[in-house]
């Protein structure tokens, strides 16, 4: 369906940074937002909310970020509810809702270090701090003369 995305800058964000209308809804009138909003809103085709979420925050999701810039581990599921649906997208023949284990399962596993590693880690650390106090005990040693 077509839909109208609004936002980000709101008069009222109470209900969401962005709020999605289906294209040519009668609510969306100067009286409920500026001239300049409704002017700048984009009109596209979409057939679920994490379409519309993905247009939004594009720059925010991986795969997004021009190269050479780091990525930002957001998920369409963490940015969902800067958006307020409004009932003329999404009743019958609009959009779908985000699937949320879909979402889950979409994620890039991460390879967890074994608890080996972790020990290892925790022991290094503990051996770096151990001898930089051990240093700073022997330099007050002598600082004492002792």
């Amino acid at each position: 369906m077509d839909i109208t995305i609004l936002g980000p800058n709101l008069p009222d964000q109470s209900e969401g940074s962005y709020h999605v209308h289906a294209a040519g809804c009668a609510n969306v009138k100067p009286s409920k937002y500026s001239a300049v909003i409704i002017r700048n809103a984009p009109v596209f085709a979409a057939a679920s909310k994490a379409e519309a979420v993905e247009w939004a925050y594009e720059d925010f999701l991986p795969g997004g970020c021009a190269e050479g810039e780091s990525e930002v581990p957001y998920t369409v599921a963490d940015l969902i509810g800067d958006f307020k649906f409004f009932p003329c997208c999404t009743g019958t023949g609009g959009l779908t809702e985000i699937d949320p284990l879909a979402k889950i399962l979409a994620v890039e596993e991460v390879e967890l270090p074994s608890e080996v590693d972790l020990l290892k880690a925790q022991l290094v650390a503990a051996t770096a701090k151990f001898q930089a106090a051990a240093q700073a005990l022997a330099a007050a040693l002598i600082e004492k003369g002792q």
